[in-house]
């Protein structure tokens, strides 16, 4: 979970990293948030991490956002058999229930996005989802 502040150049660095640490772990899921204050070049930035999602491995990529339509574009016209990408506008309570019906258990996750992404509300929900309690909270 690194879900307080996102650029390019940490996304792409958590990408290259989650793909070497999650060797052999289990099911690669990227949860990829919008990278804010980009200006002219955030369609083309988050394109290419879109398109670096894809080549980490992810076999689930979800984008988070208004801007990060632009990842999920970009990751769809990269994907083969075996590669879900999922885009949701905000993480309300549908956003999130999308996102954790699509996981399944031994998943490995990476969570990045700057914190207006608001990612702590799918933390919340996945802890409160493994500790036993079946629902995702409202928001």
């Amino acid at each position: 979970n690194d879900a307080y502040n996102a650029n390019p150049d940490a996304v792409l660095a958590s990408l290259r990293a989650f793909r070497e640490l999650s060797e052999g772990a289990g099911r690669r899921v990227t949860v990829l948030g919008d990278m804010l204050e980009l200006g002219e070049q955030s369609a083309d930035l988050h394109a290419e991490v879109g398109r670096a999602a894809v080549a980490a491995g992810a076999k689930l990529a979800v984008f988070v956002g208004e801007a990060s339509a632009h990842a999920a574009d970009a990751a769809r016209q990269m994907v083969g058999v075996g590669v879900q990408v999922i885009h949701v506008a905000a993480l309300d309570a549908p956003g999130v229930a999308e996102i954790a019906a699509a996981l399944q258990p031994g998943d490995v996750i990476l969570l990045k996005g700057s914190r207006g992404s608001r990612m702590e509300r799918l933390v919340e929900a996945l802890s409160a989802r493994a500790a036993g309690g079946a629902s995702i909270p409202p928001r």
